[in-house]
Parts: C-alpha cells; sequence; structure tokens
C-alpha cells in the first residue's frame, strides 16, 4: 500500500492501482525469469538423480544421453509451469 499520488497522507491506495505500464511489464518479465531459475534448478537436481538412475539400467554411454534428455524435459516443463503460476499471481 502506497499513499495516492495526489492525496492526503492518510489516503491509501493498493500499490497496483498507480502502477504504470511499464512497471506491470518489468514484473511479468520478473516473473518469467524467476520461472527460468527455478526450470534450471529442476533441471539440475533431474539430472543428478537421471544420472544415477539410468547408470544402474542402462550403462555408461547411453544413460548419460537419457539423464541429460529427461532432465532438459523436466527443466522446461517446470520453467514453463512455474512462469506461468507467478506471472498469474501478479494480476
Amino acid at each position: 500500500m502506497t499513499a495516492a499520488p495526489g492525496g492526503a497522507a492518510g489516503d491509501r491506495v493498493p500499490a497496483r492501482a498507480t502502477e504504470t505500464w511499464s512497471a506491470a511489464r518489468a514484473d511479468r518479465v520478473a516473473a518469467r525469469a524467476t520461472g527460468v531459475g527455478i526450470g534450471l534448478l529442476a533441471f539440475m537436481i533431474a539430472w543428478l538423480v537421471g544420472a544415477r538412475v539410468t547408470e544402474q539400467i542402462w550403462g555408461p554411454p547411453s544413460s548419460a544421453v537419457v539423464a541429460l534428455l529427461i532432465s532438459v524435459a523436466v527443466g522446461i516443463l517446470v520453467a514453463a509451469v512455474a512462469a506461468r503460476r507467478l506471472v498469474r499471481a501478479l494480476t
């Protein structure tokens, strides 16, 4: 809550009511960037776990490729879902 631009000091309005278009766009960009960061974290964890599991199943040469493909898919999916949820939370 911030004070209204032309109002008295006691007049309080929600921050979103006075927000400009560029500030709203900056919030959406930040939400998407945060979603990408969450997706990268999911990618790293999926790769670590996936490498251990696939190494036990397929062996060294192909297990790394399978773990990488699975972790890329998980990372992209998590990034998209997280960014979408964060952008929706802004409205």
